[in-house]
């Protein structure tokens, strides 16, 4: 079903670019580069997606979003001095793009020049005050070089495109009140590898609170089970939150 709906995604984008069509039929429609690369992107088709935008610049050299699409593909296919190329010479077209700022800070923290990320990040939220993304990027960074006070107020904004926790609605978040006789959920987010590092706050946690129920990645249920016995540990599924099935949640109340 998944792999259906990515099909008609990218026929769609295919139709709207006026682009020739991968099986070589006319496109039935006009629309923009933008849309086509983006669904490339969420498939991870990176090498088609470069291929499209550097098709797009060698037809129209002038194209700032041409230029801007080649140095995001050359981004995520990790070739961090290709995108720098490309990504100076959209600044020179347009230095006025927040988003242009916001890739260059990401692309300058890879490469481990954060002076120049923070340079980047600040210039994009001078542009646009309101650019969250750009505000948790640099957050991100901040956070990397230890300026952990500022780093981790903006990382809460991630919470602004994260999906809610299956079945949460109406638990409270952990206000950082007192735990004494309380039930505390830790629900899992972004990768296996940051699942694994926050793991080791989880013991100090558990002695503030009443119980733990700990949701996790089906892979690291075992070694959870082994390391935090006294803790519920439970792994989630697609679209099912794990403490909705974990036991000794019925009482103290559930904080997340």
């Amino acid at each position: 079903m998944l792999r259906d709906l990515l099909a008609s995604l990218v026929r769609r984008a295919w139709r709207a670019t006026g682009a020739p069509r991968p099986d070589g039929r006319a496109p039935q429609a006009p629309g923009t580069l933008r849309e086509l690369f983006e669904s490339l992107l969420w498939s991870e088709r990176y090498e088609q997606a470069r291929a499209l935008a550097e098709d797009a610049l060698a037809r129209d050299p002038a194209s700032y979003e041409a230029q801007l699409l080649v140095g995001r593909a050359h981004q995520k296919l990790h070739r961090p001095e290709r995108a720098l190329e490309y990504f100076k010479a959209a600044r020179h077209m347009r230095p006025d793009d927040a988003e242009l700022h916001d890739f260059l800070g990401s692309l300058y923290q890879e490469l481990g020049r954060l002076p120049e990320a923070f340079a980047e990040f600040d210039r994009a939220l001078a542009l646009r005050p309101d650019f969250a993304l750009a505000a948790f990027h640099r957050a991100m960074a901040r956070l990397l070089a230890g300026d952990f006070e500022r780093g981790w107020d903006d990382y809460e904004l991630r919470r602004l495109n994260a999906a809610p926790v299956p079945g949460a609605a109406g638990v409270p978040r952990w206000d950082g009140s007192a735990l004494a006789g309380r039930t505390i959920l830790v629900s899992r987010e972004q990768g296996l590898g940051d699942e694994i590092m926050f793991a080791s706050i989880l013991p100090q946690l558990m002695t503030l609170a009443g119980h733990c129920v700990v949701e996790c990645d089906p892979r690291l249920l075992a070694t959870f089970r082994r390391s935090f016995p006294a803790a519920t540990i439970a792994a989630s599924m697609p679209e099912v939150a794990a403490w909705t099935t974990a036991p000794s949640l019925t009482t103290g109340g559930i904080a997340w």
